[in-house]
C-alpha cells in the first residue's frame, strides 16, 4: 500500500487532531485513560484470532533458526496485525517482534524479532503462540530507542540484544524470581494472578481505540489503534503490559498528578517526524517532541497503530 495522497505524516497528524479522551480509570497505582478516535486503516486480524483460526502461522525461519528473525504465513482473508514489542512463545525459544508489522493477505514474511529467553535454542514447539501480552512500557521504550538508531543509519529495525537480555535479567532480579532459560514469560508468570486482575477490572469501553497509560502519577505509555475491533481484541494484552509496569513500581512514590492525555497528544502531534519503509505493509513513522518519543505505522488507509513513551 503506497503511499498516493497524503504522506504517512500527514496522515498521522490529522489522526492525532481526532483523537478525544474519555475518563480515567484506576486500579492501584495504574490509571488508564481511554481513547476514542475515527476509524482508520485497514481491516485486519490480530495474531491470536488468526493463529486460533489456523490463517496464520509463526514458525522459525529454517530448521536452524535465526535469533533475530521469524517467519509469519497469512493465509487469511484479511491483512494480519503484529503489534510492537508483542510476545511470542515456542519454538527454538520466545521472541519479541521490533516494530508494529501488517502482513499482507496470502503472503509470508520474515519480520524483526528480539530474544527474551538466552538460556534456551532448542526446539520447544514447531510453531510460536502468542502470550497475549505485549513488553512493559519501559521494555518496550529501552528497545524503541536501539531500533530506532537502527533505522537511522542502517534503515534495518533490528534491537540491541544485549540490553534486552539486560533489561530481562533485572526485571527477574527485581521480582525475585528465576528462570532455568532465563526467560521473561518465566519471571511474568510469576505475577500472573496480580496481573489478571488489572485486565478485569480495566476492561475496554464501547468503542475504545487506545490509551494513556499512567503509573505513580507519570505518563508511561500510550497506544492508539485505528479502528475499534482490533483494539478491543488488543485491549487485555495492552492492560496486561501496564500492569506489569505498575506492579514492578508498586514500591515506588506515587505521585497525584492529574492525568493530562490531550496535552500528551498535543505534543505528540506537534513532533519532529521521519519515515521509514515497513517491514510489511505501510510506513513506519518514528517521532519524539520534548519528553514523548514513539512510532506509528501508516498505510494509505491512514494509522494502524500509535506507539508513545516517555524519553
Amino acid at each position: 500500500m503506497s503511499q498516493t495522497h497524503q504522506t504517512a505524516t500527514e496522515h498521522l497528524s490529522a489522526f492525532l487532531r481526532a483523537l478525544r479522551a474519555g475518563t480515567p480509570r484506576a486500579c492501584g497505582n495504574l490509571v488508564l485513560v481511554p481513547i476514542y478516535g475515527p476509524s482508520a486503516g485497514p481491516q485486519v486480524d490480530t495474531l491470536t484470532k488468526a493463529i486460533t483460526k489456523q490463517t496464520a502461522a509463526v514458525t522459525e525461519v529454517s530448521e536452524a533458526g535465526r535469533v533475530n528473525q521469524l517467519q509469519v504465513t497469512n493465509s487469511g482473508e484479511l491483512p494480519l496485525l503484529i503489534l510492537d514489542n508483542e510476545e511470542l512463545i515456542g519454538a527454538k525459544q520466545n521472541r519479541t517482534v521490533n516494530a508494529t508489522i501488517v502482513v499482507a493477505t496470502g503472503s509470508v514474511l520474515n519480520i524483526p524479532v528480539t530474544c527474551v529467553e538466552a538460556g534456551r535454542w532448542r526446539y520447544r514447539s514447531r510453531g510460536f503462540a502468542s502470550a497475549q501480552r505485549v513488553s512493559s512500557p519501559s521494555m518496550r521504550n529501552s528497545k524503541y530507542a536501539s531500533v530506532t538508531e537502527s533505522l537511522s543509519s542502517t534503515r534495518t529495525y533490528v534491537a540491541d540484544q544485549a540490553q534486552t537480555w539486560a533489561d530481562v535479567d533485572k526485571y527477574s532480579r527485581r521480582r525475585g524470581t528465576s528462570s532455568a532459560t532465563s526467560s521473561l514469560s518465566d519471571a511474568l508468570d510469576a505475577d500472573r494472578t496480580e496481573i489478571e486482575a488489572f485486565v478485569r477490572e480495566l476492561r475496554p469501553e464501547a468503542g475504545q481505540t487506545g490509551m494513556v497509560a499512567y503509573v505513580n502519577g507519570h505518563l508511561v505509555s500510550i497506544d492508539v489503534l485505528g479502528r475499534p475491533e482490533p483494539y478491543e481484541e488488543m485491549h487485555p494484552s495492552l492492560v496486561r503490559s501496564c500492569a506489569i509496569e505498575a506492579i514492578d513500581r508498586s514500591r515506588e512514590r506515587r505521585h497525584s498528578h492529574r492525568a493530562r492525555p490531550e496535552s500528551a497528544i498535543a505534543a505528540l502531534a506537534a513532533s519532529a517526524c521521519a519515515e521509514f519503509r515497513s517491514t510489511g505493509l505501510g510506513t513506519d513513522v518514528r517521532f519524539h517532541r520534548n519528553r514523548l518519543r514513539g512510532s506509528a505505522l501508516v498505510t494509505d488507509d491512514g494509522v494502524v497503530h500509535l506507539a508513545a513513551f516517555r524519553a
